[in-house]
């Protein structure tokens, strides 16, 4: 939850598919609003509220 380079807000630019498709979804790329650098990481990151605040607070 402490910023790094400026960044606070951040997109889901997309869900990365697993091959073969009956796997589960591991993956989700990021895009930051402010430098529009874009990282890639597991989604179960996002559920950690030491981490991560969901919505534009």
């Amino acid at each position: 939850m402490t910023p790094r380079y400026r960044e606070k807000h951040f997109v889901v630019l997309r869900v990365i598919e697993p091959e073969p498709p009956s796997i589960r979804v591991e993956q989700v790329e990021l895009e930051a609003v402010h430098s529009k650098q874009v990282y890639l990481l597991q989604w179960r990151e996002l559920t950690d509220a030491t981490l991560w605040r969901q919505g534009w607070v």
